[in-house]
């Protein structure tokens, strides 16, 4: 696999494009562009950037190629109300066995990251409430989630308006107990080293500071 040379300038205006033409036509008129641009670099970006995540984590799953760490660009509107055929995005999902992951996403106007469980399975939520309570435990995460928070990385998550039992509704950690699931992410404009090989590393620096709360969940969740 050749090394990753950076992405296209194409790219940002390829994906705002199909935001305004979210339409088979234009897609099709503009597959060429797709595949030079964005699918073929982003192949070669997932190989070089697999050392440096395995550094982080040798239990990431990395793959470049679409349905592995690239997400398909066509959207599954089988049963959704939003019939946009297209993903208005380039993203990328590296899965760790215990169904913690690290998500990217490429805009027209910004780079995303995101380190989390969506939705948590039922067995899943089970552990990570007893996690949570535990004292053991559950005061590292507030702290990971306090440093996540000061680095300019917010949260989003399911949550139930309630602390569920038989934890008491003034627990120190009830927003967390609330949580049906969890992902931290940030959002950061696209940086001039988009175009070059720099963009590995410096996208390997964002993932690192999502590290802590993969781990946490790796550790107690999957």
């Amino acid at each position: 696999m050749p090394a990753f040379p950076g992405f296209s300038p194409d790219v940002p205006r390829f994906l705002a494009e199909l935001a305004a033409h979210n339409e088979k036509a234009w897609f099709d008129a503009n597959r060429d562009r797709y595949e030079r641009h964005l699918l073929e670099p982003a192949r070669a970006f997932v190989g070089d950037l697999a050392p440096l995540l395995h550094a982080l984590d040798p239990s990431l799953a990395v793959e470049p190629r679409v349905g592995g760490s690239i997400f398909r660009i066509h959207r599954d509107v089988r049963f959704s109300a939003d019939k946009r055929p297209y993903k208005e995005e380039l993203a990328f999902r590296f899965p760790g066995p215990a169904g913690s992951a690290l998500l990217m996403r490429i805009r027209p106007d910004f780079v995303g990251f995101g380190a989390g469980v969506w939705a948590f399975e039922k067995d899943q939520l089970q552990r990570y409430r007893q996690a949570v309570g535990s004292e053991a435990t559950g005061p590292a995460l507030a702290g990971i989630m306090r440093t996540v928070e000061q680095n300019g990385c917010r949260y989003t998550a399911q949550g139930l308006k309630r602390v569920p039992a038989p934890w008491p509704a003034d627990h120190p950690r009830g927003e967390l107990l609330k949580l049906r699931g969890l992902v931290a992410g940030v959002d950061e404009a696209l940086p001039a080293c988009m175009d070059s090989a720099d963009f590995v590393p410096w996208c390997a620096a964002r993932f690192a500071r999502l590290l802590p709360l993969h781990r946490w969940l790796s550790d107690h969740v999957g």
